[in-house]
């Protein structure tokens, strides 16, 4: 039994310790790959602060590393948001849009196109609108009556309906098809706009619930066992709960206000870990973090490198998500079963 713990134990940490191998080396190809193709040496010489041409800088320093940065801050935000709601409301089929966050974040996206606001000026009108949608959801949960996860989860899916309507009626109401091709595009995802003003706008939120989810492993633990098991375990249940989701939904909304609605990550990434390495929160939410980077990273490398034109991200994601999800599903009722 103990050599089994000591056996997983290295096993976890041998895995982190790859994942952030390779996010290294994921972080230095994407720096030279992409439809403009620039020289390992360029980068290299780059990186040791030497000489290299001018068109070669600006493309790595004004779009490649604004683009990686967002994207590993992306896959990590999803992934990590992800297993947080799988943990709170105990459903491994939630995910990171599950009270709304998205469709309302992608709303107030498009009412910003709409009205020809600058990139940053649709950011930030992204991001009020993901978090209002929570705040509606919640108002909605609590006219119902009983105070439950599943009366959250009921109020996130009729808000997020509601929002995914004014979303096709902005569609309805594009004037012209510069700007519907342009809500069509945000809908699907791209880190092909990211710049340092958005990494280091959302940078610091997702710093702050980075620490706050890391630091609430044990607490997540024990909120997933049920509302009564928490209070005989001495945790404030409602304000954990409280804490969790907002940390979950600003996660969620600052993602969506930079890069568009990226679907898949939030679901896929911690079924996987969950079934590898169990559910314990103080590895599931660290291994959703890093796999999470990766699946970004690898996504934004193939979005910019398999077509002439940007692939949506959204597209890649699905493609290579459903077939690990359906993997992670099939392989937890394989376990399930063998421990029966």
């Amino acid at each position: 039994m103990q050599n089994d713990y000591y056996k997983g134990l290295r096993s976890y940490y041998l895995t982190v310790a790859i994942c952030l191998v390779v996010i290294a080396a994921l972080f230095l190809i994407s720096l030279f790959t992409g439809r403009y193709m620039i020289e390992p040496e360029e980068v290299i010489a780059f990186i040791e602060n030497k000489e290299i041409p001018e068109l070669s800088g600006r493309i790595i320093t004004k779009l490649r590393i604004p683009r990686t940065i967002i994207a590993l801050f992306t896959g990590a935000s999803l992934a990590v948001s992800g297993a947080i709601y799988q943990g709170v409301f105990n459903n491994r089929m939630a995910s990171p849009d599950l009270l709304g966050v998205s469709s309302g974040a992608s709303l107030g996206a498009c009412i910003g196109i709409l009205m020809d606001l600058s990139f940053e000026k649709i950011v930030i009108a992204s991001f009020a609108a993901g978090n209002l949608t929570v705040c509606i959801t919640v108002m909605i949960a609590k006219l119902i009556g009983k105070q439950t996860e599943f009366s959250l989860i009921l109020s996130g899916i009729a808000t997020g309906g509601l929002m995914s309507s004014c979303i096709g009626l902005t569609k309805y109401l594009a004037d012209d098809e510069r700007k519907l091709s342009e809500i069509t595009y945000w809908l699907l995802g791209s880190f092909s706009s990211s710049t340092m003003k958005e990494a280091a706008f959302i940078s610091p939120v997702l710093t702050i619930c980075f620490m706050i989810c890391l630091l609430s492993v044990n607490t997540i633990d024990i909120i997933s066992l049920g509302k009564k098991e928490a209070k005989v375990s001495g945790v404030n249940y409602n304000m954990s709960v409280l804490i969790l989701i907002s940390c979950a939904t600003l996660m969620t909304a600052s993602c969506v206000s930079v890069s568009g609605v990226i679907g898949w990550v939030g679901l896929t990434v911690p079924n996987l870990v969950r079934l590898v390495f169990g559910n314990m929160h103080r590895k599931v939410l660290m291994l959703s973090m890093l796999l999470g980077i990766v699946f970004m990273m690898l996504t934004d490398m193939l979005a910019r490198t398999l077509s002439p034109d940007e692939i949506p991200l959204s597209v890649i994601t699905g493609i290579i998500g459903t077939p690990l999800f359906l993997f992670s599903v099939i392989g937890r009722r394989k376990r399930d079963k063998v421990l029966q």
